[in-house]
């Protein structure tokens, strides 16, 4: 049954602002696909990255591959669509997001078999966010080029000189067949 297949793993909050959070040591091997939703969260510094661990650390190597499509909208109520993308970075961003108290980013990852280790590592991505005067709906999707097992992600801004914090950040586990 549904219920009793998807499972809460983990539920975090970063209230303080740090430079990176780990959420690390939940795969297993009864899980093949994780979902991670954040709530409530802000970057100081605009970019709310993230980054994949093995064996408790995060990569830093420019393995990441990632790809979004963007809906934004000015406050002077001016939409558009764009894409950003990256090759060979040392992140993948989920979305834009200042600092700002009554606006906040939500935004839901799925982590498809990161202990497989016959693949490429798959993260789809989600998010809504606020950033100066934009407001941001993006989805995408990232890929860490390396066979690698995972064992977390870390959430991060996109340089050690700026934080992130978030209310809320839950992550669940899909039973294997």
């Amino acid at each position: 049954t549904i219920s009793s297949d998807f499972v809460r793993l983990g539920s975090f909050s970063q209230t303080s602002e740090v430079t990176s959070s780990s959420i690390d040591g939940y795969f297993t091997s009864d899980y093949d696909v994780y979902k991670l939703y954040i709530m409530g969260g802000r970057a100081d510094g605009n970019k709310f990255q993230v980054q994949v661990n093995t064996g408790g650390s995060a990569l830093t190597g420019s393995a990441y591959q990632y790809l979004a499509a963007y809906n934004d909208l000015t406050t002077g109520n001016t939409p558009s669509n764009s894409t950003t993308h990256s090759t060979n970075d040392t992140q993948f961003r989920i979305g834009w997001q200042d600092d700002t108290a009554n606006r906040r980013m939500n935004a839901e990852l799925t982590i498809f078999d990161p202990l497989n280790t016959d693949r490429y590592k798959a993260v789809h991505f989600k998010s809504s966010s606020f950033s100066g005067s934009y407001w941001y709906h993006v989805t995408g999707f990232a890929q860490y080029e390396s066979t690698a097992a995972l064992s977390g992600l870390t959430l991060k801004s996109h340089s050690s000189s700026y934080n992130i914090g978030f209310d809320h950040a839950y992550l669940y586990g899909l039973k294997n067949s």
